[in-house]
């Protein structure tokens, strides 16, 4: 998990960069901590220059996801990464309540998405449907294909 977020920022910094995507993925360095922390510096201080959110990222998801302006990028990996923190929090079997706002803006995200581009290989399971009653997170995961 750690190398796919490592990833994912390796992944907004060379879109912001180039328009393209990274060569590879970052290996984990024996420090991971310190090169998450370097590497987060780096992705915002690339953010932080004029025009980069506004750069096309040519197809990062593949040719039927399309291409997209790097802001959205950033928003399609914070939406995952909501998810992501659900997974690890599950994991760890500690608190899994995720931000309302966060599942609001997620969900949003993801249900914009045409469901062959959703569903996918590397994207998500079927969905799950929740049982009547079921909170905003509860719904977000069941249609990420999460079982809660």
């Amino acid at each position: 998990m750690f190398q796919h977020l490592l990833g994912n920022l390796a992944m907004i910094k060379s879109y912001a960069t180039t328009g393209k995507g990274p060569k590879g993925e970052p290996k984990i360095a024996a420090d991971p901590i310190a090169q998450w922390d370097k590497l987060r510096d780096q992705t915002l201080a690339t953010l932080d220059h004029e025009g980069a959110l506004h750069r096309i990222a040519h197809e990062p998801f593949g040719a039927d996801f399309g291409s997209m302006p790097v802001d959205a990028l950033v928003g399609f990996m914070a939406a995952e990464l909501t998810v992501h923190v659900w997974d690890m929090a599950r994991t760890a079997k500690v608190d899994e309540r995720l931000d309302a706002g966060l599942v609001k803006a997620s969900a949003a995200t993801w249900k914009s998405l045409p469901e062959p581009v959703l569903r996918m290989p590397g994207m998500f399971g079927v969905a799950i449907k929740p049982t009547a009653g079921a909170d905003a997170q509860t719904k977000l995961l069941g249609f990420l294909g999460r079982a809660v």
